[in-house]
Order: structure tokens, then C-alpha cells, then sequence
């Protein structure tokens, strides 16, 4: 009986570690780019929203960013994609600073633009972790 009170304490501290884990790696990722990166300025062209309730109540917002940047070495024109996710109705932070037309500091690799990372820190749940 004692096994069955435990498995949703279990399941909701591995939710809890695994949204501290994605963070940490977010914000291990942005500082390394931050330090040995190129920094560069994009202008967001367009943010999607999609909101998907959940039966149980609930839900999750998914936010899709489109960035265009300029290689301030090469010179070279550059956009992308990222991908956010936040549990419940969303962001409205993340709302104000991806808002359509906006400028944001982004980092990303050298010679890998496509792996870019907007300065966006506050938000541990980013889909940029896996890509």
C-alpha cells in the first residue's frame, strides 16, 4: 500500500528535477555561448502561440520565435527558429521581449549560426535544449 502513495510523489519529483535539469542546462549553455561565442542582434519577425489544454485542466503554451540576424564577422544574413514551452497560459515576459519587430541578443557557435540561442534565461523549459 506504502508503494502505491509513493509512485505519485515519485512522478511529480522527477517532473520537478527534470524542469531544474533543462534549466541548468539552458543556463550552462548561455553563459558558455555568452564567454566564447559570436553575439550578435536579431530582429524577431514573427512569434506563433499555440495553446493546448490539458483534459486534466491545465495546459501548455507553445511559442515559436523567427529571428533574423546579420554575422557581424562575415556579414553574412542569417534566420532561425526557436522553440519555447511554458506550462499553463504562457509567458507575457517572454511576450514583451519576442515581440514582432523586436531586437534580442542572441549567441550561437562559431561557424554554426543555425545553432543560435536568444538571451532569453528566465525560461528553463526551452525546447533549444534538444535543438
Amino acid at each position: 500500500m506504502a508503494a502505491l502513495a509513493g509512485m505519485p510523489v515519485g512522478a511529480a519529483a522527477g517532473v520537478f528535477v527534470d524542469h531544474k535539469a533543462r534549466a541548468w542546462v539552458q543556463e550552462s549553455r548561455l553563459r558558455r555561448l555568452r564567454a566564447g561565442g559570436v553575439s550578435a542582434r536579431g530582429v524577431v519577425r514573427k512569434l506563433d502561440r499555440v495553446w493546448q489544454p490539458s483534459g486534466r485542466g491545465g495546459g501548455l503554451t507553445r511559442y515559436v520565435a523567427h529571428v533574423e540576424w546579420q554575422d557581424p564577422v562575415t556579414g553574412a544574413h542569417w534566420q532561425g527558429e526557436r522553440r519555447y514551452r511554458f506550462y499553463d497560459r504562457g509567458s507575457r515576459q517572454l511576450e514583451a521581449i519576442c515581440a514582432n519587430g523586436a531586437q534580442v541578443d542572441l549567441y550561437y557557435p562559431t561557424n554554426r549560426p543555425s545553432r543560435f540561442i536568444i538571451d532569453v534565461p528566465f525560461a528553463p523549459t526551452m525546447a533549444d535544449v534538444l535543438g
